[in-house]
């Protein structure tokens, strides 16, 4: 009488790492775009809760608070103790943008050396915006993160073009050249090139920038 056979062949062990590999293969892509998608969310909920804190300092204020101190490298909502104190329109400023680039990544700049990565704030009534684009609108505001391509978006320099043209997004006849002058668009994949921002004060143009 033949003894029952308890192991497995080759063959049946190359098909269980088949079957492995391939559901691997499907599982890892969508646990990544799952990851993309939750820090737009992050984003977009961020930037949502400072937005409403700036509609509520420019009822008090008739302005939008600008950085302090006044200088280029400070373009940072993390710069705006205005927002904590004396009032608490918000309990706090220090709001991580979760797609900032490392610190090895080559973006073709560097930051102050205390950037810790919260999101970019251009107050267009406050003296960078004066001194770089004197005829932009006074009292109006752009924050935006670095979307997931984490490449620096030209948004804040740039906003009549979006105020022209809403679809200014990767795909579009006026899409722009270069990547880093476009908004984000998940409909191109949810590692679309382009930003994603939040603006106030600009008539016509869309309160909410990509995503």
């Amino acid at each position: 009488m033949r003894r029952g056979h308890f192991g497995f062949t080759l063959i049946e062990l190359l098909i269980v790492v088949a079957i492995i590999a391939i559901l691997a293969a499907i599982a890892v892509p969508n646990f990544l775009e799952a990851q993309t998608r939750a820090k737009v969310s992050r984003v977009k909920a961020d930037q949502r809760s400072v937005g409403t804190a700036l509609e509520a300092y420019f009822v008090d204020y008739n302005a939008f608070p600008e950085p302090q101190p006044v200088d280029y490298s400070h373009v940072f909502i993390q710069y705006l103790a205005q927002l904590t104190t004396p009032v608490a329109f918000i309990t706090s400023v220090q709001l991580v943008d979760p797609f900032t680039p490392k610190r090895d990544e080559n973006i073709g700049w560097t930051w102050a050396p205390d950037f810790r990565g919260t999101y970019q704030y251009i107050y267009y009534g406050g003296w960078w915006a004066q001194a770089v684009h004197p005829d932009f609108i006074r009292r109006a505001f752009i924050m935006h993160s670095y979307g997931p391509s984490r490449s620096e978006p030209h948004m804040s320099h740039y906003p009549y073009r979006v105020l022209v043209n809403p679809s200014y997004t990767e795909g579009n006849a006026n899409w722009p050249p270069s990547p880093s002058d476009c908004l984000y668009d998940p409909t191109n994949g949810t590692k679309s090139r382009g930003g994603i921002g939040r603006c106030g004060g600009f008539a016509g143009l869309p309160q909410v920038l990509g995503g």
